[in-house]
């Protein structure tokens, strides 16, 4: 079985507000504001997830290496507590940024 290496990273990022972390995401993303090149170049931004029951928002970001998506990330004030090499799975190619909102947080099976 052939290896590849990552180009997607998932941003582990614990706040006391995850909604208005994904929220700012999703709004850099519409719209930059004038003189912030965001995301730099060479990074994309796929989407986000936010946990308030946690206390945590995950991000989705393609880029060469995971420096470029930590220097990204402090450029617009987004916290980076990790950052996880993935492999995602299905088709979001072409698709706008999306969220996800969970609600309740950890769950205990």
């Amino acid at each position: 079985m052939a290896t590849t290496t990552p180009t997607a990273f998932l941003v582990e990022s614990y706040c006391p507000d995850p909604r208005e972390e994904v929220e700012h995401l999703l709004a850099l993303a519409a719209r930059p504001p004038d003189g912030v090149a965001w995301p730099h170049a060479g990074v994309g931004y796929r989407g986000s997830i936010a946990v308030p029951g946690d206390e945590l928002a995950l991000h989705l970001f393609d880029a060469a290496d995971a420096g470029a998506i930590e220097s990204t990330c402090r450029e617009v004030g987004i916290r980076c507590d990790r950052i996880v090499p993935v492999i995602p799975f299905g088709s979001v190619a072409g698709s706008p940024p999306m969220s996800v909102m969970i609600e309740g947080g950890r769950t205990d099976a």
